[in-house]
């Protein structure tokens, strides 16, 4: 869960300059462009708004200078804070849109669109226009093609389209690693949040660091990165050192006018989790109150939310679950599916507490519905195989540097070796010339020397290039390890389980029965919140020692995400489900789990099928049963926890359909069975 980040706080833009000149000949334009540059220079956007919508009522006006007009004002009309100039431009690029043939036109309008609905808030908007101006990137220079990929990047990984916002912003770096440019600030800034949304904070730390080298004073952008790397460092539990660059940010913001609600909401998570409640408290409202005077709605849900999980730590659940309401009434108007994620937990928490279950289950339901819409198997594994390859690429980089160095000195080898021919050659000549002895003593002398030394060069560069081989495999092999385990358990990952089901899909079924259970840990928020991340990384790894220890030596087992673990038994069926799960429970009771000194029980909730399922491929079964042993997990979890729920397919078993799974409605229909189980009654 990214703590206390503000939907837009890592997110700056580039807006380059693509508006063509006006023609020369065309004196009233250019006028009317000099007119409008300068109210704009004068810091009166709402005038040069105006005399644009004017000018734009004219039918004569030509498509490139309607266009060229229309990106002038978008973004004055933000600076006036005008909702119906803003309305009325919008109403006339979409007019002016649905005409356009030109692929200039096309692209400069709509890359000024996205950027415009980027800072807005509407995501979805600021995607559709990347999306009309993508198909003509290719005719529009290096940076300007990053650019829109960056911004497309943001509009897609604000709705949760994690894996889509990878690939563009990496093929943005791409573009511009071809073109021989470096990254602007501001990209390596919008990488680095988009690092933080994937749990990736020794990169987001990285990527903080480089932006703020590039930048020099104080700067909106700066203050931004600060908070960023704030972020990160908390979640590296480095408290202390987040705590002085969020400050820094805070004092940034104030020096140049614009304050930095992120940096302050993350400063006040801080104080929340040093349970200095008060302060913290007054700092989310401080947040809020800032949000709503610049008019940002994406700010105020996350400031809410924060607020509402700060008064239920206080105690006062009542008042923490209006606010909650609130919250998630700003999360759904402007469409932030992956903050909405964040506030979920919390808020049915708090509702369990205050005996609201009809509400907490509702709310369950729904997190469920669009946890798997925003987090689905595809899009995680999509994730992990387009961070791998960035991984494997960079390291290509170093192996291919290690390789040049291997050239260079081999080269400095043969220029030696070529040395050492030459000095023999020079030695048979002398001797053949019978020259005096005194001079073929000290050439004899000289070419020891050289020999001497070249032996010497020659076995230090092999010594080298030994050296080089030996770092060459062993990165290679810690590439192979590392692409198919999780870093923190050394359980495998899903590029294990990829593997896995690759090398036997081409005999068209499962060789063995398996069952596939999905586990995930019972009230891990709580541990977080009472131990820290550090703490929660211990609970986790003890969660996957005790299944390790529980899995047969043909099973498979892999941490799927965050605190939840698969595990496919070899030979086993829907009767041995119980019997897994009550081992795995007795083997956690049974090993003293210990986190900062304190006891802690680690309970699990779970759902299972068994396979084969049907005729269908393995991988595609493995997709089916994955999906049904998450909706099954989810449904005993929101049944109370410590819960096993087993899925059976019926008679008119079938296809399943996308979208999120609706258990209850499936086993109506009787294409499946379902079985809920309380564990603490075996």
């Amino acid at each position: 869960m990214l703590i206390g980040l503000g939907v837009l706080p890592w997110v700056m833009l580039v807006l380059l300059a693509q508006a063509q000149e006006p023609p020369a000949s065309d004196a009233n334009l250019a006028d009317l462009d000099n007119q409008v540059e300068l109210l704009i220079a004068d810091e009166r956007p709402a005038a040069a708004v105006k005399l644009v919508l004017e000018a734009l009522e004219d039918d004569a006006l030509a498509q490139p200078a309607a266009v060229r007009l229309i990106a002038l004002a978008l973004p004055a009309a933000r600076v006036a804070r005008d909702e119906q100039m803003s309305s009325d431009l919008l109403v006339a690029a979409e007019t002016i849109g649905n005409t356009l043939t030109e692929e200039n036109d096309i692209w400069q309008l709509n890359s000024a669109l996205t950027a415009h609905h980027l800072l807005q808030g509407r995501f979805p908007d600021a995607e559709m226009a990347g999306l009309q101006a993508l198909p003509h990137l290719d005719s529009q220079p290096p940076e300007r093609q990053a650019t829109l990929l960056n911004h497309l990047g943001v509009a897609r990984a604000q709705q949760g389209q994690l894996d889509q916002a990878l690939e563009d912003m990496d093929r943005s770096l791409s573009i511009l690693d071809q073109a021989g440019l470096e990254p602007q600030a501001s990209f390596l800034m919008n990488m680095a949040g988009l690092s933080l949304h994937l749990e990736d904070f020794e990169s987001a730390t990285e990527l903080s660091k480089r932006t703020l080298e590039m930048l020099e004073g104080d700067s909106d952008l700066a203050a931004r990165t600060m908070s960023n790397l704030g972020v990160a460092l908390i979640r590296l539990e480095r408290p202390t050192e987040a705590e002085g660059v969020l400050e820094e940010a805070i004092a940034m913001g104030e020096r140049i006018g614009e304050p930095s609600t992120s940096a302050l909401g993350n400063l006040a998570y801080i104080q929340r989790e040093r349970s200095d409640y008060e302060l913290a408290l007054a700092n989310f409202r401080r947040q809020l109150s800032l949000d709503r005077a610049s008019g940002r709605p994406d700010g105020q849900p996350v400031a809410l939310k924060n607020i509402g999980e700060t008064l239920m730590r206080m105690g006062d659940h009542q008042q923490a679950a209006e606010i909650f309401e609130e919250s998630l009434a700003g999360f759904r108007e402007v469409d932030v599916r992956i903050r909405r994620l964040e506030l979920y937990p919390v808020m049915i928490e708090n509702l369990e507490i205050l005996g609201d279950y009809r509400r907490a289950l509702e709310l369950m339901r729904e997190y469920k519905a669009l946890n798997d819409e925003v987090v689905n198997v595809e899009s995680m594994e999509r994730i992990a195989e387009l961070q791998s390859r960035i991984a494997l690429e960079r390291s290509q980089r170093e192996l291919a540097e290690l390789e040049q160095r291997r050239a260079r000195d081999e080269q400095e080898l043969a220029t030696l070796a070529a040395e050492r021919a030459r000095d023999k050659l020079l030695l048979g000549a002398l001797i053949l010339g019978v020259m005096a002895l005194g001079v073929i003593a000290l050439l004899l002398v000289r070419t020891v020397r050289m020999r001497g030394k070249a032996n010497r060069l020659l076995s230090a560069r092999n010594d080298r290039i030994e050296r080089q081989q030996h770092e060459l495999e062993a990165l290679n092999h810690q590439l192979e390890l590392s692409s198919r385990h999780d870093e923190l358990t050394g359980v495998g990952n899903r590029r294990a389980l990829r593997a896995f089901v690759d090398a036997f899909d081409d005999q068209e079924a499962w060789p063995i029965p398996y069952l596939l259970l999905l586990l995930d840990l019972d009230h891990f928020k709580e541990i977080n919140d009472r131990h820290g991340h550090e703490g929660g990384d211990d609970a986790l790894v003890a969660f996957a020692h005790a299944l390790s220890k529980c899995a047969g030596n043909d099973d498979l087992v892999i941490r799927w995400g965050g605190e939840e673990f698969l595990w496919l038994a070899a030979n086993r069926d829907i009767s041995d489900a119980v019997k897994l799960c009550v081992e795995l429970r007795e083997t956690l009771a049974g090993r003293r789990i210990e986190i900062s000194g304190h006891p802690v029980d680690i309970g699990f909730s779970a759902g299972c099928i068994a396979l084969p399922l049907d005729d269908s491929s393995p991988a595609e079964q493995l997709r089916d049963a994955t999906r049904l042993a998450d909706a099954a997990m989810y449904e005993a979890k929101s049944s109370g926890r410590g819960r096993l729920v087993v899925i059976r397919p019926e008679s008119h078993w079938h296809k399943l359909p996308a979208g999120a799974l609706d258990l209850e409605r499936l086993a109506q229909q009787q294409v499946l069975g379902i079985q809920r189980l309380d564990l603490g009654t075996y």
